[in-house]
């Protein structure tokens, strides 16, 4: 059953158009392409060029990326007074050793095919890996000067660095191609969780405890390695496939405002979408890992109920519903919350606490008993799936009964 509802507060105010969710699978003719490779050093390097020395600096998450000899000035993310408050809340990334530096593919590696999206940055179109055939997303930007490009390249080569996570999309390479920065991802072809909602509707518990499992470990990953995502919203969450099924997968997305963490440095406008931002970033633009939770409490109640919960009726402007967030004051008195369990509504009002200090770390949020359900889910399930095996295998005539002659059927 559609649910109509969100897009008012979720979809029409987003900030930035979702830009690895395929549109259009359909594989077309290519051409071959051979931009510029881009590579990734572990450490400060010099380059000789026309006009002598040029020194790399490292981003803050330890890479200088090049194409040939023109750096992309991966800069500081933060100024160094709130990079220092920032250390205070969660330590900073360490420098990526040469063995977990990102792998970036020449360009060479990729044809380009269908677009399969478009935005204000670029497009996004099917890449086909020449070696292998594998088919990813690539994101194509108009400019490499753009600081969310900055954020979400060096987020996406930081985390390959730690060695991934099977619940964020993966980096598989960056290359220039006419002029344009191309980020190549595994594509996740499910479509947004935004348009799964809308199209089949609020999910029951268990099915919302699975999603949300995959999301809240995705999270506590980032944050374990001094990362916030600053913008979760279910249009940055992909699932893995389209129609409504348990088994179903997520991945987190967009990265474009992700960083460490960015207590008081006032307003910034490149943090989050305002309907899934605490209080506290809307009051003094402070953006810590607590932040990340707030979102999620969010996106809980919505994949619970397929309401926002600063906006049940799906009407409010985005300044009443700003309002509504900085009192902090969520109910359940509407219609489509009566089925919520008690356990459920406590995560959701631990979540969304308006003192940041009060919300549970993703880890904690892990610890629940509501999510503690979905161990006991996924031992259930996995019984289930052995019974099923049983009865399929028993079911299947033995070879030698099988008769030898159509007159004998």
């Amino acid at each position: 059953m559609a649910c109509p509802a969100i897009s008012r507060s979720s979809r029409s105010i987003a900030s930035r158009i979702l830009v690895t969710s395929p549109r259009n699978c359909r594989l077309a003719s290519y051409r071959n392409h051979a931009p510029s490779a881009i590579k990734v050093f572990p450490e400060p390097v010099q380059l000789s060029t026309s006009s002598g020395l040029l020194q790399l600096p490292l981003s803050p998450f330890g890479a200088a990326a090049v194409v040939g000899t023109t750096a992309l000035g991966l800069g500081k993310l933060l100024s160094p007074d709130a990079q220092s408050r920032a250390e205070s809340i969660l330590p900073p990334p360490p420098t990526m050793s040469p063995k977990t530096a990102a792998t970036i593919h020449p360009a060479a590696d990729w044809d380009l095919a269908d677009e399969i999206g478009s935005g204000a940055f670029g497009v996004v179109r099917l890449g086909i890996r020449r070696t292998t055939g594998e088919v990813c997303a690539i994101k194509m930007l108009k400019d490499s000067r753009d600081a969310s490009l900055q954020r979400e390249l060096e987020a996406l080569q930081w985390i390959k660095a730690q060695g991934g996570h099977k619940n964020i999309v993966d980096l598989k390479g960056v290359f220039e191609h006419d002029g344009k920065t191309c980020i190549v991802t595994e594509l996740v072809s499910g479509g947004e969780l935004f348009n799964h909602i809308v199209k089949y509707g609020a999910f029951d518990e268990p099915h919302a405890r699975k999603m949300m499992h995959d999301i809240v470990e995705a999270v506590a990953f980032l944050h374990d390695h001094g990362l916030v995502h600053k913008d979760l919203k279910p249009e940055n969450v992909l699932l893995r496939f389209k129609d409504k099924r348990y088994d179903n997968h997520a991945k987190l997305v967009d990265f474009g405002s992700a960083g460490p963490p960015s207590p008081a440095v006032g307003t910034d406008t490149d943090i989050g979408t305002t309907v899934y931002l605490p209080p506290e970033v809307l009051r003094r633009g402070d953006c810590t890992p607590a932040a990340d939770v707030w979102a999620m409490g969010c996106i809980l109640y919505i994949v619970l109920t397929g309401r926002h919960p600063f906006d049940i009726d799906g009407t409010a402007p985005e300044k009443t519903i700003e309002s509504r967030i900085r009192r902090g004051h969520v109910t359940f008195k509407h219609a489509a919350c009566k089925h919520l369990s008690a356990e459920a509504k406590d995560l959701i009002h631990q979540m969304l606490q308006k003192d940041p200090d009060l919300r549970p770390s993703a880890k904690q949020v892990l610890a629940h008993p509501w999510m503690q359900q979905f161990q006991q889910q996924q031992v259930v399930q996995a019984v289930l799936d052995v019974v099923m095996m049983g009865a399929a295998t028993t079911s299947q005539p033995r070879i030698d009964a099988m008769p030898n002659k159509i007159t004998e059927l």
